[in-house]
């Protein structure tokens, strides 16, 4: 692990979908949410490039030089919408005018926010600390490494090392192919970005999930 790989790593997995969500947000005041909709949207994007990847035999280039004008294109749209915002709520709202009314929160419903985001951090600690080993790890893993030492996708069975067809029953699972995409490019891994990094990532984003739920 190089620090390159980190500051990369930290790009993709938090920068990036931050401001990919950042100009839809602004406009309803809701920035605490603009990462989880900016990675919602460039998981959108990097769906249908992988499935094509898979059926067409494609390699981690193709989906690289394929994903990285769409998220190009989600980026240039997001910053957009936000300098509009801007630019229209320039000198509109300032000091005392800018307070909105807001009912105050009851202690029991603070109460209840603190406790969900104990929570959530214990989680996240023990997603870190309590990394473990399960039977999928001998698939998935796998396949996301060979997605990039192989540059093909589901064509080798993890298991025994033999090439395939297209594996009909994992062959549209796009998230090792997107773990095999930031090892690709970030240079991170997929053992530790499977077992901590993408865990905390995805405990995140789907507490957010039931948040919107709720």
């Amino acid at each position: 692990m190089t620090v390159s790989s980190v500051i990369l790593s930290i790009l993709w997995l938090v920068i990036i979908p931050f401001a990919c969500g950042i100009g839809i947000t602004i406009r309803g005041g809701k920035t605490a949410w603009s990462w989880f909709f900016g990675q919602l949207l460039l998981w959108s994007a990097f769906l249908p490039i992988s499935l094509y990847a898979v059926l067409k035999q494609k390699d981690m280039n193709f989906v690289r030089n394929a994903y990285l004008p769409a998220a190009g294109v989600i980026l240039a749209i997001s910053i957009a919408l936000l300098i509009i915002w801007a630019v229209k709520n320039k000198g509109k709202v300032t000091g005392k005018a800018t307070e909105i009314s807001k009912p105050k929160r009851t202690g029991f419903e603070i109460a209840v926010i603190i406790a969900v985001f104990a929570l959530l951090a214990v989680q996240i600690v023990l997603l870190i600390f309590l990394a473990y080993m399960e039977v999928d790890d001998s698939y998935y893993v796998s396949e996301a490494t060979s997605s990039v030492t192989a540059d093909r996708f589901y064509f080798k069975i993890p298991y025994t090392g033999l090439t395939t067809e297209i594996d009909t029953r994992h062959g549209l699972a796009p998230f090792p192919i997107w773990l095999g995409f930031i090892y690709f490019d970030t240079g991170l891994q997929t053992v530790p970005l499977a077992h901590i990094i993408l865990p905390v990532i995805h405990t995140v984003f789907t507490s957010g999930v039931y948040a919107l739920l709720g």
